[in-house]
């Protein structure tokens, strides 16, 4: 079990480097309905995590006793997708001599309802590109490893736990330092801003070479 955690938690590491889920949270807490649109945010995203981790090793359990090695292709699929990703988030980047626009989906985000603020989280936490690919990838991993019902719980809760904290920490300090949680959220959140592509464009190679190279090397070993 500690092997394939030291495998997955990386990823998982990647997942939490959302500087879009960060970023998206720090408006909806400035907004009147913090609290609540806040949390169902933070909850979405768990859900959405859990969900797509949920889906990966009911795929990793299906062909474990396959002699195709069917998670090694995968990986090597995912890899490559990050890659891909990684090029087109470079394509895309704002000149640094130039002031990065916010995204139009991020309008108005400080009046989000709970439940928009809840599917926003959701769809964040599973849809998104990086963060599909990488919990696909490791959520694979654990279902194919032979793991017991325990642990395989076990690792899993690890894997969401970790993928979850660029969204926990900041509602953590909303909800237990409410003085200066303002300052803080808001520097965090301009901070992402700014550093938003170049966050994102390492995640991506750093985790689409790491993936390809896993495969390869599961492949031809």
């Amino acid at each position: 079990m500690l092997q394939v955690l030291s495998e997955v938690l990386p990823l998982a590491v990647g997942v939490s480097a959302s500087a879009a889920a960060v970023i998206a949270l720090v408006l909806i807490l400035q907004g009147d309905r913090a609290t609540s649109s806040g949390s169902t945010f933070t909850l979405g995203w768990l859900a959405g995590v859990g969900a797509v981790c949920a889906t990966g090793i009911g795929l990793g359990i299906a062909v474990a006793s396959d002699p195709v090695p069917w998670t090694q292709w995968l990986r090597v699929i995912l890899g490559f997708g990050l890659l891909f990703q990684a090029g087109r988030t470079w394509q895309t980047r704002t000149p640094a001599d130039q002031n990065a626009a916010q995204p139009k989906w991020m309008a108005g985000l400080q009046q989000a309802s709970p439940r928009y603020s809840g599917f926003l989280g959701f769809a964040l936490g599973s849809i998104n590109p990086k963060n599909l690919m990488l919990t696909l990838g490791a959520a694979a991993a654990i279902g194919n490893n032979g793991l017991a019902p325990a642990e395989i719980w076990i690792v899993s809760l690890a894997y969401v736990f970790v993928a979850s904290l660029c969204v926990a920490i900041p509602m953590t300090i909303y909800l237990l330092m409410r003085s200066k949680a303002e300052h803080i959220l808001g520097s965090l959140g301009s901070w992402m801003g700014v550093n938003s592509a170049g966050i994102t464009i390492t995640v991506l190679l750093i985790f689409g070479i790491k993936l390809t190279l896993g495969g390869i090397a599961g492949l031809i070993g």
